[in-house]
């Protein structure tokens, strides 16, 4: 790594830890900031106290519309700069305010320096205003997801580089078709609950929790599946085991009720090369375990289709 007095050059391992490390400041600071009594969080964020979001290469601050809160934004600001080195550009900053009178936008406007934005915007490519996403809206991620699936360079990708590639896509598949896969999750609240008499753990006799007597709770008089050794691999993702684990109960996929994600899906399969005919996960999985395959491609196709339930 060569430093030198301009700092670390583009590009340079050190930058995400550098970055990482800073902004882990900067949260602390807003933090304290959101303690102070002058302070007052943005009406739809006091509930979970929500002060920022921190992306890549952008930063959004809370608050509610007044002039202490903004001025106490500001201090932290100014205080991060002060020690870190790093200056907001003003330039490419921009204040989104609602619901105050003209006098009070205008001396907000002049307390920060940054220009007045308008919703709707842009940020990383998509549409960001303060109504909900319409159809169009949705088919534009679509297009952009499937747009990089369907590229020429990850054409040429290993089975287990296309693994990769599927898991990073589908964390945003995963964001934004979670509240199906949570109500599947939160079915199994009901039956934990009664693993409890007034705060004591009934599954063991010293009231201990274990998570071996909590597994076997929930796997009641099951039997073993000999699909199970494609389900729980070292190549799936844990978030993905839980997902097949739980579309075995079911004939449905926890995302079959939404339209636009099953394009994704079948964009990711297609892609992939995944030659196994649809049809519930049981009989998937068992014609993946019966192919004269190695049992590493096994894995690896199983995973990948347990990616995209």
């Amino acid at each position: 790594m060569g430093l030198n007095y301009r700092g670390l050059r583009q590009g340079d391992p050190m930058s995400q830890l550098l970055f990482v490390l800073v902004m882990e400041y900067l949260s602390s600071v807003l933090k304290c900031m959101s303690n102070l009594p002058d302070f007052q969080y943005h009406p739809m964020c006091k509930h979970i106290k929500l002060t920022h979001l921190i992306f890549v290469d952008d930063l959004m601050i809370f608050c509610k519309g007044d002039a202490s809160s903004v001025a106490r934004v500001m201090e932290a600001l100014i205080h991060c700069s002060a020690v870190t080195g790093l200056v907001a550009n003003v330039d490419k900053s921009s204040l989104f305010i609602a619901g105050v009178e003209d006098d009070t936008k205008e001396q907000l406007l002049g307390m920060t320096g940054f220009s007045l934005g308008q919703f709707p915007i842009r940020h990383l490519g998509l549409p960001l205003s303060s109504k909900k996403w319409n159809k169009l809206d949705c088919q534009q991620l679509i297009d952009k997801i499937t747009h990089k699936i369907q590229s020429g360079y990850s054409k040429q990708l290993s089975y287990t580089g296309r693994l990769q590639v599927v898991n990073a896509v589908l964390l945003l598949y995963i964001v934004f078709g979670a509240h199906w896969y949570w109500q599947t999750i939160n079915a199994l609240k009901s039956v934990m609950q009664n693993w409890y008499t007034q705060g004591r753990y009934n599954l063991t006799h010293s009231g201990k929790y274990s998570i071996t007597a909590s597994y076997n709770a929930m796997l009641g008089n099951q039997t073993r599946l000999r699909i199970a050794d494609l389900v729980w691999t070292s190549v799936a993702q844990p978030r993905h085991r839980m997902i097949v684990c739980q579309a075995m109960e079911t004939s449905l996929y926890l995302f079959a009720e939404c339209g636009w994600l099953k394009q994704v899906r079948d964009a990711i399969v297609s892609w992939a090369g995944i030659l196994v005919h649809r049809g519930e996960v049981k009989q998937v999985l068992e014609t993946i375990r019966r192919k004269h395959w190695k049992q590493f491609y096994k894995e690896v196709v199983a995973a990948i289709w347990g990616a995209v339930l």
